[in-house]
């Protein structure tokens, strides 16, 4: 399978060091395009085999790298495109689905209490709204809560149920090793209840594109 991850910079922290962490035990063929310019991680996961391409974005507005990207995609023929970063997600999935590509994987690494990115989340119930708008179908969280410790914890349970979007919470991936999983949540059968006590049950798949 032919993995393609989309970051919108490669600076030596977070976001960058994490993706190389994840390429180093990636079983798949892998590449990466970082929107800006290389940074200083790229010479690193070039180094480790992984190619890097860099499009030049000059500032958070310039749709002129999306022509680029989306021909990247195309010639790549890759299976899953994987965004790191809110600017990465909301470029990698329009170019990712431009070119056609139906499997979309996107991390936001930085979603903080009180920035994205450096921008601020102004509102509570914003964070819901950002990933609602990524068409996120379910979100896990292995806290008891998808809100934050003593603040938006109806709003954002609202705007994330109401975006149809699934909340399994108090997951424990403590014992799940690296790889690619099915999974099944089991909720029980509450009348009129919008949640439920539920059984999670990861089940491993061997991808038949595996290399």
């Amino acid at each position: 399978m032919r993995v393609l991850h989309v970051i919108t910079a490669l600076d030596p922290e977070g976001a960058a060091t994490q993706l190389a962490d994840l390429l180093r035990h990636t079983r798949h063929r892998a590449e990466v395009v970082s929107l800006t310019a290389p940074g200083p991680m790229a010479e690193q996961i070039m180094a480790e085999g992984t190619p890097v391409t860099s499009l030049g974005m000059r500032s958070p507005t310039d749709l002129s790298v999306l022509p680029t990207l989306i021909g990247h995609i195309r010639r790549g023929r890759f299976d899953v495109v994987h965004s790191h970063l809110w600017r990465a997600c909301l470029y990698g999935r329009f170019a990712a689905r431009a070119a056609g590509r139906r499997t979309i994987v996107a991390t936001e690494h930085s979603l903080g209490t009180g920035m994205v990115e450096d921008n601020p989340l102004q509102r509570p119930g914003r964070r819901a709204a950002y990933l609602a708008s990524l068409k996120v179908r379910t979100v896990g969280v292995d806290y008891l809560s998808v809100g934050g410790y003593e603040t938006d914890s109806a709003e954002t349970h609202q705007a994330l149920l109401g975006a149809d979007i699934w909340l399994i919470e108090g997951l424990n991936l403590k014992h799940v090793d690296p790889g690619d999983y099915e999974l099944v949540c089991l909720p029980l059968k509450l009348v009129g209840s919008d949640g439920a006590p539920a059984r999670a049950v990861l089940r491993r798949v061997t991808n038949e594109f595996e290399n």
